[in-house]
């Protein structure tokens, strides 16, 4: 399936003014900090309570030095653990002089596994 498929499939348009240059992607920082923000508020918006339920634990993991090359499929796939992951943030809000880079993956497997949720969950009312 390719890309534009795939992005079709989740009913994500094109996004038509995506560096196609070859130049690396330069992320504000502010820009993805009102990204975040944005996110959770509609996270905070859907969810039935003041957390979220995530029904899986386990899931599929492609080794960082496959991830990016998609120039072939990635075959040292390993199994990572929400749990686990979610257990790494909670032990940096404990003591946050043990931050590591390492921490922003532990977060994208969880937000990744709320926004697959949510996205597969039927409109739910917004709270006022």
């Amino acid at each position: 399936m390719s890309s534009a498929e795939k992005s079709a499939t989740f009913g994500i348009p094109k996004d038509r003014d995506a560096d196609v240059t070859g130049e690396p992607l330069r992320v504000s920082l502010a820009e993805l900090r009102r990204s975040v923000d944005l996110l959770l508020r509609h996270v905070e918006a859907v969810a039935a309570g003041d957390a979220v339920v995530m029904n899986q634990d386990h899931f599929w993991s492609v080794p960082a030095d496959e991830l990016y090359d998609v120039s072939k499929e990635p075959v040292d796939l390993m199994i990572g653990q929400l749990s686990e992951s979610w257990q790494h943030l909670r032990n940096l809000l404990a003591d946050e002089d043990r931050i590591v880079g390492y921490h922003l993956v532990w977060l994208a497997d969880v937000l990744r596994a709320i926004g697959q949720d949510i996205s597969a969950s039927p409109p739910r009312r917004q709270r006022s």
